[in-house]
């Protein structure tokens, strides 16, 4: 072998060979621009074989779009686009370090493919303005819920307010009984309105809430207050409520709990007034306080024992004033306080509507 031979296997074949070849990355040698050493895992990244690389200057290898970015670059560490034999651009992330090669001063490349990061950066930037045009739906979504709801609530409770004035107007004159029964009806149809626009108006509102502000209460307090505003319905359907909680009940919850024990009551004296009373009683376990309102009506079926508290769901009870909101308000308050709604058999008949929250402890 002559002496230029040996000049070239030996600038080819540095001692660095060995440990280069164990790094899991492309390692390339450049002296003056120009490539000296590349190891197989370079030779895999690239598709190019050592002795097409070997003399090539490194900047052929970068992508045209990138080779200015690499020429005015000054950081040891940058990310450039690799061309592959291919035709490809290879995505790499290139961390440098000065070294001596065959006793003169190089730069040596640690070269990792990039691409799958890449592909999941450009896959979350993807989701993120996806997430960015939902938020931006949703929040339009939620205005023209929210606008809808109040021309609902204002624009229609005012009409029909208007509507009920006259109906009174027309009754306090009126006696001939048949047109007195059809007034009262009338009546009746408007404050089903009422009901339904302030129990839809209420659904949606809590539909959109994510929590409610919790303070120290005793249900107590709580239920003997809905108690009292509520005798008057009982009274004038012939029943009685009797009240038979006695203790406190410490809780974390929100006002807007008496909600469910109202609708509760309010439900007995629609759905039960052949069983002339209602009964309500407490629980106290180690961790949850129940409130229980019992009616001795027709009572709930099993098959609608579940679905009684969906939205839009009502057992067939011709007659019956109701929007087929309030169990599904009470489910959805309930769990907003964590806690949960069910209803089970009376004995020897009727309904039980239980309320259950977490136990409060001081």
């Amino acid at each position: 072998m002559g002496e230029a031979a040996q000049q070239k296997f030996s600038f080819a074949m540095p001692r660095c060979l060995i440990p280069a070849e164990r790094i899991n990355m492309g390692v390339v040698v450049v002296q003056n621009g120009v490539i000296r050493f590349v190891n197989s895992k370079f030779e895999e990244l690239s598709g190019f074989d050592s002795g097409s690389l070997i003399g090539k200057s490194f900047i052929e290898l970068i992508s045209p779009e990138w080779r200015t970015l690499y020429e005015i670059n000054d950081s040891p560490e940058y990310e450039v686009e690799i061309l592959t034999r291919a035709g490809e651009r290879l995505p790499a992330e290139v961390s440098t370090s000065l070294i001596e090669f065959n006793g003169a001063p190089a730069e040596m490349a640690l070269i990792r493919d990039i691409s799958e990061q890449r592909r999941l950066e450009e896959e979350l930037f993807r989701r993120q303005e996806e997430l960015i045009a939902m938020t931006y739906e949703l929040e339009q979504s939620n205005y023209l819920k929210d606008l809808f709801l109040d021309i609902m609530r204002h624009d229609l409770l005012n009409p029909i307010g208007v509507a009920g004035n006259f109906v009174e107007l027309l009754l306090s004159d009126e006696d001939d009984g048949e047109k007195r029964e059809l007034l009262k009806a009338v009546k009746r149809s408007l404050s089903k309105a009422v009901e339904l626009v302030e129990n839809a108006t209420k659904f949606a509102r809590l539909g959109s809430t994510k929590n409610l502000e919790l303070r120290e209460l005793d249900l107590k307090e709580v239920v003997e207050e809905v108690v009292h505003d509520l005798a008057p319905l009982a009274a004038k359907a012939g029943m009685r409520i009797e009240n038979r909680i006695t203790e406190s009940l410490p809780v974390r919850a929100n006002r807007i709990i008496a909600e469910v024990f109202a609708n509760f009551i309010s439900n007995a004296v629609k759905y039960a007034p052949e069983g002339r009373r209602i009964v309500v009683e407490a629980e106290r376990g180690d961790d949850f306080v129940r409130v229980k309102v019992a009616d001795f009506g027709s009572g709930v079926p099993d098959e609608d024992k579940e679905n009684i508290f969906e939205r839009f769901t009502r057992r067939d009870k011709k007659g019956v004033k109701g929007s087929g909101l309030g169990l599904a308000i009470a489910k959805k308050i309930m769990e907003l306080h964590c806690g949960r709604v069910w209803v089970e058999d009376n004995s020897p008949r009727g309904a039980v509507f239980v309320a259950e929250l977490p136990a409060h402890r001081a």
